[in-house]
């Protein structure tokens, strides 16, 4: 395995991930190290805006917008650009719950719910809000011209290797979708942005859980 790979005569290092445009690539072309990224990046907001979201002395309704504000952007900025696993969706999830409980003070010793600490603090679950995403960008990437739509529909010449194929971006859109259509029908909704706009809304609030 080289070290450096030589690229219009400038030595470029190989390494086995990096930053770019705030989304980290990785050389086995999991997310999960991009995923890790953002949830670390939304601890580091967290801890800036910790006061106000532990303080007992602020509303809950406060402490909520001050989450959805200054924290929930930053984890889940680029999120429409990964291929979700479920232990990614764990993974997330759990940063949620954490958060939700430190709006409510609550230790995991206490044994709440997350039923309970959702009706507490009424923040938003964040599993519909990373699908709205990922759906909406779907559509746009359909309806658009740019070279990324392009890159998106294009086919890599030769073959699969043996064993069960990685799960592609486009999984996530057929499997959320509830399976009952066809990459070609789901093409065809997204050309009416009206109508795809409340297929995406009616998929994230059908509240189903992951």
């Amino acid at each position: 395995m080289f070290d450096t790979v030589t690229i219009g005569g400038k030595a470029i290092k190989v390494v086995d991930k990096f930053e770019y445009l705030g989304r980290v690539l990785s050389k086995s072309g999991s997310d999960m190290p991009a995923l890790e990224d953002r949830i670390g990046k939304a601890w580091g907001a967290f801890e800036k805006k910790k006061d106000i979201i532990t303080s007992k002395h602020i509303s809950m309704k406060t402490k909520r917008h001050t989450y959805e504000t200054y924290i929930l952007p930053v984890v889940t900025y680029a999120t429409e650009t990964m291929t979700w696993t479920k232990q990614m969706m764990k993974k997330i999830k759990v940063f949620n719950n954490h958060i939700m409980r430190w709006m409510c003070g609550a230790r995991l010793g206490d044994k709440q719910s997350i039923e309970s600490l959702h009706l507490k603090t009424r923040a938003k679950d964040i599993i519909p809000t990373i699908k709205l995403k990922k759906l909406q960008w779907f559509g746009h990437l359909k309806r658009s011209s740019q070279q990324v739509k392009i890159t998106f529909e294009g086919l890599v010449e030769g073959k699969r290797k043996q064993g069960r194929p990685s799960r592609r971006w486009r999984d996530d859109i057929l499997e959320w979708c509830r399976g009952c259509y066809s990459m070609a029908e789901l093409n065809q909704m997204t050309k009416n942005r009206k109508a795809w706009r409340g297929h995406c809304y009616a998929v994230c609030n059908s509240g189903e859980r992951v």
